[in-house]
């Protein structure tokens, strides 16, 4: 297919659509039909902790994530997503690294490998310099390695999809309204992330999460798995992660170290509790989603403190107009038009408009 006919098939799927969930299964079934990979995980993530907000995995896959996961937070770890975004890489695949010797790669030798799996590609979906997301793929055993052909072709793919991600900028679930929750609504998992513990609406969550991200019973969201697997590999007491319903009210989803017994120097459990964010939450997510500008979101700060302008300019050392500049800039993301609306619009819910379909 060449690049005229990829960019068409793109557009489509990207108006066909209804949602992200859809989106993510029409591009992996579109990549399965150009025969790119054998499996396949589309993680969508929060760009500023690289946490996974919603994610499309084969089934293979599913079986070995948290294994890859846990590799992800290893000193010896190699092909990682967060090394991936330091160097600039936008894709990454497992035989081609500096020193492809894969037989002295333990996350080859104990992971892939057993589970037939020859190659591993990796692709950072960027838009306007933000990470939305990652593809990663794999070739099966009796495939072979991923080629460079494969890879220019990812190379021209990518952006497309990333734009997509980007112009979203909302990254909802499904459409079941947020309703009214418990303060005590957790669960618990062991290191396997198996739950074994959970409060009657902590369960309620985790069911809910399960039905629209259309998930079996038994399988824990790879949102929670992530966010999980991190925090045992992790010095910090505690993770966080945003999550935004499909009428754009967020919930709070926190990862803490529980440990049994007490004096066990190890981690052996995780409760993870769902929550309402706080204000400075709230904000801060829609500046993100808003795509406004480090430097926007600075002069947003000084705003909602009661600074004029010129004390603004002050503070930033920058001249009255650039700070004009900036408000008009905020106010025009925002679709605002004075200083009294910015407060109320960061934290209203994000009105979500579904895409028409225009398919059968």
């Amino acid at each position: 297919m060449n690049e005229t006919m990829l960019k068409k098939q793109l557009q489509k799927i990207a108006l066909t659509s209804q949602d992200l969930v859809s989106y993510q299964k029409s591009i992996s079934l579109f990549l399965k039909k150009e025969s790119l990979f054998s499996s396949i995980c589309f993680h969508l993530i929060d760009s500023e902790t690289l946490l996974t907000r919603q994610a499309t995995t084969d089934k293979k896959i599913q079986a070995i994530h948290p294994q890859l996961m846990s590799y992800e937070y290893l000193d010896e770890s190699v092909h990682t997503y967060r090394q991936m975004l330091k160097t600039q890489t936008d894709i990454s695949i497992l035989s081609q690294l500096a020193n492809p010797i894969l037989i002295d790669n333990k996350k080859f030798t104990e992971i892939l490998a057993p589970a037939n799996i020859a190659d591993e590609m990796r692709i950072a979906l960027i838009y306007q310099d933000i990470c939305w997301g990652f593809l990663t793929l794999f070739k099966a055993t009796d495939d072979g390695f991923f080629t460079k052909g494969e890879a220019d072709l990812l190379t021209y793919i990518a952006p497309f999809i990333a734009a997509y991600l980007g112009k979203s900028a909302q990254f909802q679930l499904t459409n079941q309204p947020l309703e009214n929750q418990e303060l005590a609504s957790f669960i618990m998992l062991n290191k396997q992330l198996e739950l074994v513990g959970y409060t009657h609406s902590g369960e309620s969550w985790l069911h809910r999460l399960q039905v629209e991200l259309q998930l079996p019973s038994n399988q824990i969201p790879i949102p929670l798995q992530n966010l999980a697997t991190r925090l045992f590999f992790s010095k910090e007491p505690s993770e966080k992660l945003l999550l935004s319903l499909d009428d754009g009210e967020l919930v709070s989803v926190v990862a803490s170290r529980y440990v049994i017994p007490l004096d066990s120097p190890k981690i052996q459990q995780v409760s993870i509790t769902f929550q309402e964010p706080s204000l400075s939450e709230k904000i801060n997510y829609q500046m993100l989603q808003k795509q406004l500008t480090a430097q926007e979101q600075k002069v947003v700060g000084y705003i909602l403190s009661g600074l004029s302008n010129k004390l603004i300019a002050s503070e930033l050392a920058i001249s009255v107009y650039t700070v004009q500049d900036h408000i008009k800039s905020i106010f025009t993301k925002l679709a605002i038009s004075s200083r009294n609306e910015l407060l109320p619009q960061l934290i209203q819910k994000n009105k979500v408009k579904k895409s028409k379909n225009y398919g059968s």
